[in-house]
């Protein structure tokens, strides 16, 4: 996509994978959750709305892809790479506010005629759960051979 002229932005949404920048040839770049204030922040939001029965709203308007802020992005070329947060201290907790902010995200981003968007997961059903597949256009899962990844599989198809 990138050798066909498009800018192809990355979102990295799992959370517990560190290695994805260097597949790119990039900088992991801040996690963008930080943006938003820290995780402890982005948890006291989610308790705070939880207990008032509003959706947490994170964005006041569509954003496009250059709407977001330089520090949270790497670039080489035409390819960018945000990480939307990372688990990076033992005992540190879920990874639940980064689900919410991606769902949130990927709901709100406006990419241009010349944009493509991807978005890496952790191997799973999660983030199925947390419901951030909702702003995708198209899902493409790899699997392995195994009966599990097929099981696996075969929910995700029935879900989306």
């Amino acid at each position: 996509m990138s050798r066909e002229g498009y800018n192809v932005l990355v979102v990295d949404n799992d959370e517990s994978n560190f290695g994805l920048h260097r597949q790119l040839g990039v900088e992991l770049p801040e996690d963008f959750l930080n943006f938003f204030g820290r995780k402890k922040d982005l948890v006291q939001r989610m308790k705070a709305s939880f207990s008032t029965g509003e959706e947490v709203k994170f964005f006041d308007k569509r954003w496009e892809i250059t709407d977001i802020p330089g520090e949270y992005v790497s670039k080489t070329d035409n390819i960018s790479l945000m990480a939307v947060g990372k688990i990076h201290d033992f005992g540190e907790g879920c990874a639940c506010p980064m689900g919410v902010l991606s769902k949130h995200l990927l709901k709100n981003i406006d990419a241009g005629s010349n944009d493509i968007v991807l978005v890496d997961t952790e191997a799973g059903i999660e983030h199925f759960g947390r419901g951030v597949e909702e702003g995708c256009d198209v899902l493409l899962m790899i699997i392995d051979p195994s009966y599990e990844s097929i099981c696996l599989s075969e929910n995700i198809l029935f879900i989306s």
